[in-house]
Formats: structure tokens, C-alpha cells, sequence
């Protein structure tokens, strides 16, 4: 705290905390004294004090960390070849939005007193068409002069597959 001292006459300049305020808030502010023949005087000063709380608005939601999606299901060699399906997964995010309170105080300044926050979990389900991958495996006693020749349910000519060498297994592609 700075003193400067004229004759018997010292002046001191202090931030000071007062107890209350008049509506019984705390207070804070500066204040001057002058000290002279043992009396203080107050030279000048200012005081503010707690008049109110004010809420301020939700904020808007925002990502807290990296979206996480499982796996695409069914898995695309599982489904014929050929065959288009749709596979889903799911994807969740996680969300906060904030709420500030302040201290508004008499001299119309704020000051923030807390922060409130509400989390929640967004999942959706996103989809996507996909062609299969699973080989058709056929007994090699579907097999005559040596080629599959595999239709549709109406019996229209759907595949037609051929071995290249005697006896086993053979895939359709």
C-alpha cells in the first residue's frame, strides 16, 4: 500500500472488503484516508455490492469428444454375391450444453458466480446399400458335363458356372 507522508499528514491509498453491504451483501471496493493528529478521514472512495443473480440462457449443444459407430451389420460375406442388401450401424455422440449464472453487482458490472451443464447422449442409425460377398459353394453333384448352371425362382437363367478340372467344389462368382 502506497504512503506518502506531508508534514504530520500521511495518505493512504487501500482496496478494502467491507462486511456488508446496505441490503446485507458482501461488498468490496477502494477507499483514500488521511491520517492527521491521530484522526482518519476518509478523502474518497467506492463500494460495490451484490444486487442480484442473474441466469443467463442455455447454450446451444455441442460435441464433447469423437462420435463412436459399431460395426456395419450384416456383414457383406455373409449375403450371396451379387446379392444388394442394406447393412445399418449405429453411431452415438455425446453432447453438453452450459448455463452461466453472475453476481450482478450495483455498479451494473457482472461477474460469473457459476456454470451449470447438462450432458446427453444423440444416437442415430445411418444405413447403406451394399453388394454381398459370399461365395456359392455347390456339391459337385449338381454338377452335369461339368458346368452349374444355377436359375432364378421364376427358372429364368440367372449364373452359369463351369469346372476347370474333375471332382471337388466349385464356386459360383
Amino acid at each position: 500500500m502506497p504512503v506518502t507522508q506531508n508534514g504530520q499528514s500521511v495518505t493512504v491509498n487501500h482496496n478494502v472488503a467491507l462486511a456488508t453491504s446496505p441490503s446485507g451483501q458482501s461488498a468490496s471496493g477502494t477507499a483514500t484516508f488521511s491520517c492527521s493528529n491521530g484522526v482518519m478521514t476518509l478523502q474518497s472512495g467506492s463500494c460495490k455490492y451484490k444486487v442480484s443473480e442473474r441466469v443467463g440462457p442455455w447454450t446451444d449443444w455441442y460435441n464433447v469428444g469423437a462420435t463412436t459407430c459399431s460395426a456395419y451389420t450384416p456383414d457383406a460375406s455373409t449375403i450371396p454375391v451379387g446379392t444388394t442388401f442394406t447393412q445399418t450401424r449405429t453411431c452415438t455422440t455425446n453432447q453438453r450444453r452450459d448455463q452461466t449464472t453472475y453476481t450482478v453487482w450495483s455498479d451494473q458490472t457482472e461477474t460469473v458466480l457459476s456454470v451449470k451443464n447438462e450432458p446427453r447422449t444423440v444416437t442415430n442409425t445411418e444405413s447403406r446399400s451394399q453388394a454381398g460377398s459370399q461365395a456359392v459353394v455347390v456339391p459337385i453333384s449338381n454338377v452335369v458335363a461339368g458346368c452349374i448352371v444355377k436359375s432364378s425362382p421364376s427358372g429364368v437363367f440367372a449364373e452359369k458356372g463351369c469346372l476347370g478340372a474333375q471332382g471337388g467344389r466349385m464356386a459360383m462368382a
